[in-house]
């Protein structure tokens, strides 16, 4: 295991002091330091695989796009008016009460 160390000014080590006795959740400075490397490495892990999962994403949508294409059809979002129709035509369909205001709309 290799050893990590480095300098920082007295009003830094102080402020960790006196949070950790607020706090009473580390024991030593070092736990806290170690805690906190851990929790900004994840972050930034979990921010790399967001990265690529947007990524796949995006190649996923242009290779639906393209056999669309292929097959003579357009993708394309539904607008609000057609999600409005078909979240009314699922209710319908299900038995479930329509809300009133959405009766006013339709």
């Amino acid at each position: 295991m290799k050893m990590l160390s480095f300098e920082v000014d007295d009003a830094f080590a102080n402020a960790i002091d006196s949070l950790l006795k607020e706090t009473k959740s580390y024991s030593s400075r070092s736990e806290f330091l170690k805690d906190s490397v851990r929790k900004n490495l994840d972050a930034q892990s979990k921010k790399k695989r967001l990265q690529e999962m947007h990524e796949w994403a995006l190649s996923m949508n242009k290779v639906a796009k393209q056999r669309a294409k292929e097959h003579g059809k357009k993708l394309h979002m539904p607008t609000y008016a057609e999600r409005d129709a078909i979240a009314l035509e699922y209710l319908k369909e299900n038995g479930i009460p329509v809300p009133p205001q959405w009766d006013q709309k339709h």
